[in-house]
This record gives structure tokens, C-alpha cells and sequence, in this order.
């Protein structure tokens, strides 16, 4: 049993490693993964599953920290002066040049 044990510890460490460098982990963070795994594995790797999923579900999030999208370059309006139709938010009309901002 104790070899069992053992040998359970040092493949999950082993995985934890390869697994944590993959999803970016630096090395150091990696280690103490794997060194807690191998040590604790009943702790470590429930744990370690548990936070992946939470970083997985803020990993959504992520998209808020990028640049603002302009969702309305994608939009398609009516000129109310000419009643042509243009894609963006231009200040002008580009068929009749009338102002779209007042």
C-alpha cells in the first residue's frame, strides 16, 4: 500500500507539473504544485482540480480586460436625411454628408 501510495504522488506530480506549466503557472508555482502533490496528494490534487475550475470560469471575464470593441462598426443605420444606409458611426453621412450627431 505504501508503494502505491508513493507511486500515486509522483505520477500526479508529475502531471501537475507538465499540467500547471501548460496552463502558464510559472516554474517555481509549478514545483510547489507538484511538491505538494507528492506529499498530499488526497489534498493536493482535489485542490488543485478546484482552482483550475475557478480560474477557468474567471478566464470569461478576461475578455472585460481587453480594449472595448466598437460594436456599432458592425451595425448597419438609415441616414434620417437621406434615408441611405451605412455601416459604423460616422459624424456624417457618407452619401449625403448631412451631420448624424445632432
Amino acid at each position: 500500500m505504501p508503494l502505491l501510495w508513493f507511486a500515486f504522488g509522483l505520477l500526479g506530480a508529475i502531471w501537475i507539473l507538465w499540467h500547471s506549466q501548460k496552463n502558464g503557472y510559472d516554474f517555481r508555482s509549478s514545483l510547489r504544485w507538484a511538491m505538494g502533490t507528492f506529499f498530499m496528494p488526497a489534498i493536493a490534487i482535489p485542490l488543485y482540480f478546484w482552482l483550475q475550475s475557478t480560474v477557468a470560469g474567471n478566464r470569461g471575464s478576461k475578455n472585460s480586460r481587453q480594449e472595448p470593441r466598437d460594436i456599432t462598426s458592425d451595425m448597419v443605420q438609415s441616414c434620417r436625411h437621406c434615408g441611405k444606409y451605412y455601416g459604423g458611426s460616422p459624424a456624417r453621412c457618407p452619401h449625403c454628408k448631412e451631420n448624424l450627431l445632432d
